[in-house]
């Protein structure tokens, strides 16, 4: 699990949930991927979970006066966006 610590505890709560939300939505992926979807489709859905764990903590750094660079980065990395 990843752990963000930024010493802001409103922004740290907020990440957990978003990674415990990922998480959980990594798993029916994977249940539907098992169950015989295809790995096309398992791929785009983990992709599609990274790209909204890294726009909710983007809006979490901004809503707490963060920088989110290094969210904007993963999120450009993956998509090609910064938002």
């Amino acid at each position: 699990m990843s752990v963000t610590q930024s010493g802001n505890a409103t922004h740290d709560a907020t990440c957990l949930a978003s990674e415990v939300t990922r998480q959980a939505a990594d798993n029916a992926a994977r249940l539907t991927f098992i169950a015989g979807g295809t790995s096309a489709a398992y791929q785009a859905a983990l992709d599609a979970n990274a790209a909204a764990d890294f726009r909710r903590r983007i809006a979490s750094c901004l809503a707490n006066g963060l920088q989110p660079g290094v969210f904007q980065e993963g999120l450009h990395r993956l998509t090609g966006s910064y938002s």
